[in-house]
């Protein structure tokens, strides 16, 4: 018989439950022992065992559309897209899972290699990369690796029955699907809601409907709120953020929100994840100081500058070995002996632990000066007016590039002002924007993450866009 996976506290126990047993088979075994656990959408709530019994049906229809053919969902945060998700696991069939704006990935490309018998036959599901350097690349995640990704994930958030899992983000992507995500709560017994109200009142109005503990954000929202006060909660023990860069001021923002822990993570639809951890100290979480979450993960920084910094490259027991793409494609992104090049800057910390920095591309040419858009974006961010931020490149005759920073204003607050600010509170700071332009919204994609396009737009920039998984 299958043993529990969620049962584990050992990862090599864990990991040998995961390569020898599918996702449905262990949500099989977690309903028998959380049946009465609850999920809830903004409109109605179910058991898991009332939910699984309706799964037949779906698992029915399901098996003559998408058994041997790519079949595209994009579930919503619903009951219904939760049960979508569900059944395509309980019949053991590969969705191509999209947050409901993405792009479409190559199909045609997927079948051909499903008809030759190029992807992975513990295949459990598909996910794609963001797309906007590009056709989304297809990732192809087993059985095992999705599984090992909820056990991580749900073990170093501390995960349990007693928690009530809150997510406003899509359930789509593998942030809220399995980092630990909804996954880990169907699998270790958390009762969860999944809503579309995404502000901080309706993020509030939730966490105190149902005593929500554990919530996980992109960067974002926090910068969106950060002139909230005095509406704490005392049910959330941890919030965590991920999905970009994630600064100091993003930190100490969430923590004065929400009055409890916060887990920066960093993490790739293509598996890795290095994450704070509940031991950390605050010291390690502001300077966003992530550890890989395996024993077994590794990863080596290629080409160092002076400071260590340089291109980080991964490779573990839950990580991709190659896209559902072409030959060259892959050879681009993975070295011949297995390693994930990812495209980000990292500095070393210890044998398991990094500090990421920046996603290489983005870095700012200015004058032959490399400038991280993340460390401007988190000076700027920290003027009490600033409500949104975004900062890229913009060409320059003389310098290659400049420092542009655009930014969302609080009534009665002024570019001049804020630059007078930053200049007086950072004076001689060398990651300052040298040019702030205000609008009215930063563009935001389906996951909340800023839309370089439409900024590249706006600014009249040519080029290609820059993504991040």
């Amino acid at each position: 018989m299958t043993a529990q996976i969620f049962r584990e506290k050992d990862e090599s126990a864990a990991r040998a439950i995961a390569d020898t047993s599918t996702v449905g088979q262990q949500l099989q075994l977690a309903v028998e022992a959380w049946p009465n656990l609850v999920i809830h959408d903004d409109e109605a709530s179910m058991t898991f065992a009332e939910m699984w019994k309706t799964l037949g049906e779906v698992r029915d229809g399901l098996t003559g559309q998408a058994e041997g053919h790519p079949c595209i969902i994009r579930p919503e945060n619903s009951l219904r897209g939760v049960a979508q998700i569900l059944a395509f696991f309980v019949a053991d069939l590969q969705p191509v899972i999209l947050v409901p704006s993405a792009a479409d990935p190559d199909l045609a490309y997927l079948q051909a290699a499903m008809d030759a018998g190029d992807v992975p036959p513990d295949t459990a599901l598909f996910l794609t990369t963001g797309g906007t350097t590009g056709r989304p690349k297809i990732i192809p995640r087993t059985h095992s690796s999705y599984l090992q990704t909820a056990w991580l994930c749900s073990r170093n958030a501390g995960l349990d029955e007693h928690d009530f899992y809150l997510t406003p983000l899509s359930i789509a992507h593998n942030y809220a699907l399995a980092c630990p995500g909804i996954l880990g709560a169907l699998l270790f017994g958390a009762s969860f809601r999944v809503t579309r109200g995404n502000s901080y009142s309706e993020t509030l109005e939730s966490i105190r409907r149902h005593g929500a503990t554990v919530l996980p954000f992109v960067p974002s929202m926090p910068r969106q709120w950060s002139g909230h006060e005095g509406n704490r909660v005392d049910t959330v023990r941890l919030v965590q953020v991920g999905g970009s860069p994630v600064s100091a001021t993003d930190v100490t923002t969430l923590q004065r929100l929400f009055s409890c822990q916060v887990q920066t993570s960093f993490g790739m639809a293509e598996g890795l994840l290095a994450q704070s951890t509940l031991e950390d100290d605050d010291d390690m979480r502001l300077s966003g100081i992530g550890r890989m979450l395996s024993e077994n993960d590794e990863y080596r920084i290629v080409d160092p500058a002076e400071n260590g910094a340089g291109s980080l490259e991964v490779r573990g027991p839950y990580t991709i070995h190659g896209y559902i793409a072409p030959d060259e494609v892959n050879e681009e992104k993975f070295t011949p002996d297995g390693w994930l090049r990812t495209g980000d800057l990292a500095a070393p910390v210890d044998q398991r632990r990094l500090r990421v920095l920046s996603r290489a591309d983005e870095m700012i040419n200015r004058s032959g000066e490399l400038i991280d858009p993340s460390a401007v974006e988190a000076l700027v961010a920290s003027h009490p007016g600033v409500r949104g931020i975004a900062v890229l490149g913009r060409p320059h005759p003389l310098f290659e590039s400049i420092v542009q920073a655009m930014v969302e204003l609080s009534p009665g607050t002024s570019v001049d002002e804020v630059m007078r600010w930053l200049r007086a509170t950072y004076e001689g700071a060398t990651t300052l924007p040298d040019s702030i332009r205000q609008i009215e919204s930063i563009p935001r994609t389906a996951m909340g993450k800023t839309d370089l396009t439409s900024l590249r737009t706006m600014l009249g920039i040519p080029g290609p866009t820059l993504e991040r998984e």
